[in-house]
């Protein structure tokens, strides 16, 4: 009953398809089906025709690692009050709160909470019985589906006719829609760019998708979406990055497609690339989601290593951890679509091997990492959810960052869990997208 009685049913039923689907797809040996992986994550094609105000196409970053990213760019103006009257005011922040309480929210306040929610999805149950039931009917339904695409897809691997690595699929995907090759464009834009004229462009921000390290592409439709919807209502140019994933490719892999990413932004060729966009490559911000969040700011911490300067980072309930149980960790166990077990099947997937969760790369505040006064990081938003099971690593991450003296901002959601903001129609999502906003307007 905990996860219905709080959890709008839309997101509900996507976050349970997700985690049945991953369930299916991980083996015990560490190892995933990435086959079927792929089969069943559905892709959206890119078109440059605008569609909901956005166009997109994928460009190629690097040839040798088959490295690509999809490019979303708004052709018309989106106002502000559009989506703040829609329901962005309708939902209490509590960043001051949070903060005050170190890192995590005091246990009492927190039981009182989840009680408080659970007595009155309790009471509204009865009015709401027969919308869940075929609610629940439907995903039952989807998971019978699910299960039979993934025993006839193993059926054609075995019978050879699924032969082929997943690199020649996703190449095959690709194929299928436009690609912009930088090398192809300079001779006939070469005269057109030029850096003094950056000025009056849009800010442009490099996303790393969510999935745990593992799951999602740069053009999963889940991903597409959230790219069209966040450069329509931001006003922003957003460079996708198809990063390698695990387990194929452990830490620190992803980390290095990253600033092979901003490598290629700032070369000549990147430039050429992307001036058609109307983007500046003199401003560009991080921002991802879970895994892709963790990427995010470990790239962000090695790229003035190398005289790459960037204007902020956005991190959506970036997924850190540590060998340290925390209080929500264990209160929210199981509660909300994500488990500890779950969790530690992707820190395997992905740390290196022999390493444990105090590795820096998983736990940015362990012994072994260095010291957040060492790093030169741009200024920062991070989202932060009440029912998030790793919450109290990332309010503790926001304290290490404010006592290093950086400058870093909080949005709180008491009330949201994992996958919020792949809904877009929901109150909480424009609250988001309005701190998301407000905050690229501040730093640009």
């Amino acid at each position: 009953m905990g996860d219905q009685a709080i959890v709008p049913m839309r997101t509900y039923i996507l976050m349970s398809k997700f985690r049945f689907v991953y369930m299916l797809l991980r083996r015990p040996d560490g190892t995933l089906d990435r086959r079927t992986d792929e089969y069943l994550d559905k892709k959206e094609p890119a078109n440059a025709t605008p569609r909901r105000g956005v166009a997109t196409t994928d460009v190629c970053i690097e040839k040798a690692s088959g490295l690509w990213a999809r490019v979303f760019w708004p052709t018309e103006i989106y106002h502000e009050d559009d989506y703040l009257e829609a329901g962005a005011e309708e939902v209490e922040v509590d960043d001051d709160g949070a903060r005050e309480a170190g890192g995590a929210r005091g246990e009492e306040e927190q039981e009182s909470e989840v009680e408080e929610e659970e007595e009155g999805g309790e009471n509204g149950e009865k009015e709401e019985e027969k919308e869940k039931e075929e609610q629940e009917q439907e995903v039952e339904v989807e998971k019978e589906e699910l299960e039979e695409s993934a025993e006839s897809k193993e059926q054609k691997a075995a019978s050879g006719s699924g032969s082929g690595s997943t690199e020649v699929e996703d190449k095959e995907q690709r194929d299928k829609t436009p690609v912009v090759d930088a090398l192809t464009k300079e001779k006939v834009e070469d005269e057109q760019y030029n850096e003094l004229e950056e000025e009056g462009l849009r800010p442009l921000v490099v996303y790393f998708h969510g999935g745990s390290f593992v799951h999602s592409c740069a053009n999963s439709r889940i991903y597409d979406t959230l790219c069209r919807n966040m450069a329509r209502m931001c006003g922003v140019v957003i460079l996708s990055l198809n990063f390698h994933r695990a387990p194929e490719y452990k830490c620190p892999v992803p980390y290095e497609d990253g600033l092979t990413c901003l490598r290629w932004i700032n070369s000549r060729a990147g430039k050429l690339c992307l001036y058609p966009f109307q983007c500046r490559t003199k401003k560009v911000f991080l921002a991802g989601d879970t895994g892709g969040a963790n990427i995010a700011h470990h790239v962000a911490a090695k790229a003035p290593l190398e005289g790459i300067s960037l204007s902020g980072m956005v991190l959506i309930m970036p997924m850190f951890g540590g060998e340290q149980r925390t209080t929500h960790e264990r209160r929210l166990d199981g509660k909300y679509f994500v488990s500890i077990q779950d969790r530690d099947w992707y820190w395997r997937a992905f740390l290196p091997e022999g390493a444990n969760r105090d590795d820096p790369a998983c736990n940015p505040l362990s012994q072994q990492a260095p010291s957040m006064s060492e790093l030169d990081l741009p200024p920062s938003l991070v989202v932060v959810g009440g029912f998030d099971l790793l919450r109290d690593w990332q309010l503790r991450y926001i304290s290490a960052l404010e006592r290093a003296g950086k400058d870093v901002e909080l949005l709180y959601l008491e009330k949201v869990t994992m996958g919020f903001f792949l809904m877009p129609n929901s109150p909480f999502f424009f609250a988001f997208i309005a701190k998301v906003r407000e905050f690229l307007k501040k730093s640009f």
